[in-house]
């Protein structure tokens, strides 16, 4: 999770501000701009980092509802490798607390493309909707595509909640059918269907792809290089 050092208001301007730390690399929406695909390789420790930081925070009642590539830092090691952190809480909001953050049922918060049924109802959300949001990005990351795409935010939302996903082998024919279970297990409609924990989630998927052979470098998946189809859904961060 991204470190925050310290925060206060600027003297005579009434300005509030923190301080952050400084990283160097790019966002995970920026490395799909440019590959489109990622190998299982490169997938699994971007995963797990994300995992481990959504563990963390629902384990302190916290869920973020807005888990996307676009908030999530991949800090460039010595490597080569990257090392996930994730931003922007910006509509966070404690689990059960309905009225910090003045949104309570009938509100929609999030961005479309990655947004759990629950949410596109306007229902209370709690971690199962960034297990949800993680299943997307997963599903993104190594096809290429987003689970449901449409002409408008509107039927983004619709789909999410009404058509059940695509498998992964059905979108990427490469892709081994053993490891659609473990995201589609991520992307079921009901909240209790789902994994218990982002990191349970994402050890179902790394324990197929390791028997499959896929978690080392130069595993055949690899990534193709083109434009990541966009969708006017991505840029709504707040509905109501």
């Amino acid at each position: 999770i991204i470190d925050i050092f310290s925060f206060g208001v600027l003297p005579g301007l009434e300005r509030h501000y923190f301080v952050m730390e400084l990283l160097d690399g790019l966002t995970l929406g920026e490395l799909l701009d440019k590959h489109r695909r990622l190998p299982m390789s490169t997938v699994l420790p971007i995963v797990r980092g994300i995992a481990e930081a959504l563990d963390a925070v629902h384990e302190a009642g916290i869920t973020h509802r807005d888990l996307k590539p676009d908030n999530v830092f991949l800090a460039t090691e010595r490597d080569g490798s990257y090392f996930p952190k994730l931003l922007d809480f910006g509509i966070a909001k404690l689990i059960g607390d309905e009225v910090a953050h003045k949104t309570g049922p009938g509100m929609v918060l999030g961005t479309p493309r990655y947004m759990s049924p629950e949410q596109a109802r306007g229902r209370v959300a709690d971690h199962h909707a960034d297990i949800y949001a993680l299943g997307v990005m997963i599903h993104e990351m190594l096809t290429g595509e987003a689970p449901f795409t449409g002409q408008s935010s509107v039927d983004v939302l619709l789909k999410h909640t009404a058509e059940p996903p695509p498998r992964l082998s059905e979108v990427c024919p490469d892709l081994p059918a053993e490891l659609d279970a473990p995201v589609l297990h991520m992307l079921e409609k009901r909240p209790a269907d789902r994994p218990r924990t982002a990191g349970v989630a994402v050890q179902a998927l790394a324990e197929r792809a390791q028997r499959l052979g896929l978690d080392k470098p130069g595993a055949p998946i690899s990534g193709v290089s083109a434009e990541r189809e966009t969708i006017p859904a991505d840029s709504d961060a707040v509905w109501s």
